[in-house]
C-alpha cells in the first residue's frame, strides 16, 4: 500500500512487523467541570506520554498488535499520576481488501483486551479509570491515486462495574506530496511528505460530573467514574522513506466533559520490517 495507508484499515504484508515509538506532551491551563470550562487557579496540568506499539501480519487479512507506554503527569495541588498507561493486546480482521476488491474500501474489525495500568486513578486529572477492560472496533478506508487517503474508525471500551463505557469515532484525511528534491534522496523508494488531519471524539455512557475542580464534592475513589468526553482536532506532517517513516502532530481539545483543556504535541518513528530483520536490529 502507498504511504498514505497508514494503520487501521491497512494492514502491513504477511509477515512483516511494524513497530511504532511515541512521545507526546500536552498541557490544559483549564477544565471542563462537567461541560462548563473554567480556568485553572493553580497552574496548567502538564503531561508526557511515551508509548511503544507493535502489528504482525500473520497473514494477508489477519493481524495481532500489542502495546504499552508510560506517562508523567503533574498538577500542582492535584498531585501526580505518574506511572504505566495499561498495557493493550488484539487481533485485527480485514474484512475487505480495496486492492483485491476495485472500487471497495478496506474494511477492519478489531478486539482487544486492555490493561489496567499502575497510574493513580483517584485524580480527577488522571488519564482513565485505572481498570482493565476490552475494546473493540470497526474501521474504513480508502486510497485514490495513491496519493489521498480517507479513514473513519467507530469502537467502544468496556469496564467492569460501576465504571462507565467510552464510544469513540475518529476520522482521518492524508496527502501524499513528493516534492522532486525529495524525490531524488529518496532515489526510487516509496515515500514523500505526507500532510495529515484528525478529529476523534469520545463519548462516555456515565452520568458523574464534578461542578468544581478545585473542591471537589465528590470522593477521590470516585473519580474513576467520572463521565469523560472530548473532542480533538489534530493536524500534523510526516516523512516517509522506505520503511521507515517520522512524523509530528500539533492537537488541540475543541469541547470536553470532566477533562482538561489540552494543547499539546506529538511525534513518532514507526520502522515497517519482516521478523528477522527487526531480530537482527536487536
Amino acid at each position: 500500500m502507498p504511504a498514505v495507508a497508514a494503520d487501521l484499515p491497512w494492514l502491513p504484508p504477511p509477515a512483516t512487523a511494524t513497530v511504532a515509538f511515541g512521545f507526546g506532551e500536552a498541557s490544559a491551563e483549564g477544565f471542563y467541570g462537567g461541560t462548563e470550562e473554567v480556568e485553572l487557579s493553580f497552574g496548567a496540568i502538564d503531561t508526557e506520554v511515551a508509548s511503544l506499539r507493535v502489528t504482525y501480519s500473520l497473514t494477508d487479512n489477519l493481524a495481532v498488535d500489542a502495546g504499552m507506554g508510560e506517562e508523567t503527569g503533574q498538577a500542582q495541588v492535584l498531585g501526580s499520576v505518574n506511572g504505566e498507561t495499561g498495557a493493550l493486546a488484539g487481533l485485527i480482521w480485514r474484512l475487505v481488501n480495496e486492492q483485491v476488491s476495485p472500487g471497495a474500501p478496506s474494511v477492519a474489525l478489531r478486539v482487544g483486551w486492555l490493561g489496567e495500568g499502575s497510574y493513580n486513578a483517584e485524580r480527577v486529572h488522571a488519564r482513565g479509570p485505572g481498570v482493565g477492560g476490552y475494546d473493540a472496533s470497526i474501521s474504513i478506508g480508502k486510497v485514490f491515486r495513491e496519493a489521498l487517503s480517507f479513514s473513519a474508525t467507530l469502537g467502544g471500551r468496556m469496564h467492569e462495574d460501576p465504571i462507565p463505557a467510552v464510544m469513540t469515532a475518529e476520522v482521518t484525511a492524508a496527502l501524499l506530496m513528493q516534492p522532486a528534491t525529495l524525490d531524488r534522496i529518496l532515489g526510487g523508494m516509496e515515500g514523500g511528505v505526507i500532510l495529515r488531519a484528525s478529529y476523534r471524539r469520545e463519548f462516555s455512557t456515565g452520568d458523574l460530573d464534578i461542578a468544581d475542580p478545585y473542591t471537589p464534592k465528590l470522593r477521590p475513589s470516585e473519580f474513576p467514574e467520572l463521565a469523560r468526553e472530548y473532542s480533538r482536532g489534530g493536524v500534523g506532517m510526516a516523512i516517509a522513506a522506505g520503511a521507515l517513516e517520522v512524523s509530528a502532530e500539533a492537537f488541540r481539545y475543541m469541547g470536553g466533559r470532566n477533562v482538561g483543556n489540552f494543547t499539546g504535541v506529538a511525534a513518532r518513528a514507526t520502522l515497517k520490517a519482516d521478523l528477522a530483520t527487526l531480530l537482527g536490529l536487536l
